[in-house]
């Protein structure tokens, strides 16, 4: 199957040199006067002579694999490999004979010979092959040379690591499924669920996720992402849900599974929504090392406008988990929108990708330490009169660029609907829900 690919491919690159060559030369369409009959036409008849003659082995000596066509305006020459040689041998004693009885305009400037003019096409054809080949061999049949992810050899071994080897990063050639430094970009059709959920249930693995619902955000969204959750998110493992708001009393009830657990925070109240999502930061960081780190190994803190609609499972557990956001996965980094005020801690004029703060995890303590440093450069911005941005985002975006994330979701896992039709998100894992912020942040 390979060698008849290989086949195809230089034939393809033999016809492309060859109409080239015809579109240089300006050879066999041309009409003469007087005469109805299409060169390329009179071409083939003489080359089908030429063949009996035994000048073009024609027939039974030719292979499949060795014919090759020539286009001329619209006419198709189906020629073998040794007919190609006749067929220009032809064209340029057709060409002589029209010079010597002046029918038509000769095709080379001046005086210049017709041989060397051949010459010169038949080189300029040669290096031609010659560099296009082994290109497009290269990008024809070349394979991603990470066939399985491999732990990066500075990294320390964390639990659930080892089972990052059956990951089969070959399996998407549409994406991007591995960092510069060696992080899975995680999508559908690289892992098996089965084996990373038997491997975290025997591992014992629980989960923490946290959301902050303040204000009408709770009224609008909480119930829909908690219920979703209970669908789909870490199925099989142990979850706790911390909930951050300002009403405890208005959380709605909800009927969790077995090894499922509710617990209410209240939090202070911020006048600006861009406050309460900065200084979730710190209250975070709090949490985490007060009452979380006791109970759970890995952290995931979600937005409470999102929805969860597929498995959103234990492939996603990692140290540090970052989100490729869905609005920049596939553009340009010159439109990445970090800030790039120099006055912000927050300022970076490049990056590695461009993540979302609505969705970022890992072990307790590497979400502790992300947590604790975009409070600090979000504090430092306060005394200085500076605000980044993207708000935490920003900071997150600084933090990721500083500490890279041993693991990446790829858009599937927080996917706005706004962005329409993908071909490479295969499943839906994770929706930004409808947004009201004319309502919402009033």
């Amino acid at each position: 199957m390979e060698g008849r690919e290989e086949e195809g491919l230089e034939e393809a690159v033999t016809e492309t040199a060859l109409v080239m060559s015809a579109e240089k030369k300006d050879i066999g369409h041309e009409t003469v006067p007087g005469n109805t009959k299409d060169r390329a036409e009179e071409t083939k008849d003489w080359v089908k002579e030429a063949g009996k003659n035994g000048n073009a082995p024609h027939g039974a000596g030719a292979q499949p694999h060795d014919l090759v066509e020539e286009r001329r305006s619209g006419t198709t020459l189906t020629l073998t490999r040794a007919e190609e040689t006749v067929f220009h041998a032809a064209e340029k004693q057709r060409a002589d004979q029209d010079r010597s009885q002046h029918k038509l305009t000769p095709h080379w400037r001046n005086s210049e010979d017709a041989e060397g003019g051949q010459l010169k096409n038949c080189l300029g054809l040669s290096i031609l092959f010659g560099v296009l080949l082994p290109f497009i061999v290269f990008v024809r049949f070349s394979e991603s040379p990470l066939r399985k992810y491999q732990l990066p050899p500075a990294a320390k071994p964390e639990p659930g690591d080892h089972v990052d080897t059956s990951l089969d990063l070959s399996s998407r050639t549409d994406v991007m499924t591995s960092t510069d430094w060696g992080a899975p970009i995680l999508w559908d059709g690289m892992f098996d669920p089965d084996t990373y959920d038997k491997y975290h249930q025997k591992m014992g693995t629980s989960v923490a996720l946290t959301v902050f619902a303040v204000g009408r955000y709770q009224e609008a969204y909480l119930i829909d992402l908690l219920s979703s959750a209970e669908l789909h998110f870490m199925e099989g493992l142990p979850v706790t849900y911390y909930v951050f708001t300002d009403a405890p009393e208005n959380v709605p009830g909800l009927q969790l599974k077995a090894g499922r657990a509710l617990k209410i925070i209240k939090v202070k109240r911020h006048e600006r929504w861009e406050d309460i999502s900065m200084m979730r930061m710190k209250t975070l960081a709090d949490t985490i090392k007060r009452r979380i780190r006791h109970g759970h190994r890995y952290v995931f803190c979600l937005d409470v406008d999102m929805v969860f609609a597929g498995r959103f499972g234990s492939e996603a557990l990692g140290e540090s988990v970052a989100l490729q956001h869905s609005s920049f996965y596939n553009t340009p980094k010159v439109r990445y929108t970090y800030d790039r005020n120099p006055n912000s801690t927050a300022c970076m004029e490049t990056g590695d990708l461009y993540y979302h703060a609505a969705v970022f995890g890992g072990t307790w303590e590497s979400v502790a330490n992300l947590t604790e440093s975009c409070h600090r450069g979000i504090m430092t911005d306060k005394r200085n009169g500076v605000e980044a941005l993207w708000h935490d985002e920003s900071h997150l975006n600084k933090y990721f660029w500083l500490n890279k994330p041993s693991r990446v979701l790829s858009p599937e896992y927080g996917w706005n609907p706004l962005n329409g039709p993908s071909r490479e998100i295969h499943v839906k894992r994770l929706l930004w829900a409808e947004k009201h912020h004319s309502e919402l942040r009033t």
